[in-house]
């Protein structure tokens, strides 16, 4: 294994993190489009056409590419999971959608009712502690 490729699946790893990132910032700022399938469709689109675009001559097309291949592929994994998520609810084929909840235990998983029976018990309070005691433990 030579340095030089371990440097660049570094630069492939951090090129395409930056474009999975850049592509759900991307779905969020564009709120002038309501539709997220669509804001989502072409996302995918513009990554599938930059990349064609783009060889790997120099680093920054190279780059370029990665991130428009990383663009494509989160936006088309989030398309796939708005489209497909009822459907595959009950499978265990929802867990590729990024949903890894698929056959635990809700009521194990259910922290609603975490501590909602719990009432503090003042009983134990004792009104007997004269004020000076409690002055001097504070001091």
């Amino acid at each position: 294994m030579k340095l030089n490729k371990i440097i660049e699946t570094g630069e492939t790893l951090a090129s395409m993190t930056a474009g999975a990132m850049l592509s759900r910032l991307a779905v969020e700022q564009l709120t002038f489009i309501k539709n997220t399938k669509f804001k989502r469709g072409a996302l995918i689109a513009a990554g599938i056409l930059g990349a064609a675009a783009l060889d790997r001559k120099t680093t920054g097309r190279k780059i370029g590419q990665e991130i428009a291949i990383a663009t494509a592929v989160t936006q088309t994994g989030h398309l796939l999971k708005e489209l497909l998520d009822e459907r595959l609810k009950d499978s265990k084929m929802h867990a590729a959608l990024g949903s890894p909840m698929y056959n635990y235990d809700t009521e194990l998983l259910d922290s609603s009712s975490f501590l909602s029976s719990y009432t503090p018990n003042y009983d134990f309070i004792s009104e007997d502690i004269p004020h000076e005691s409690v002055a001097e433990f504070a001091a």
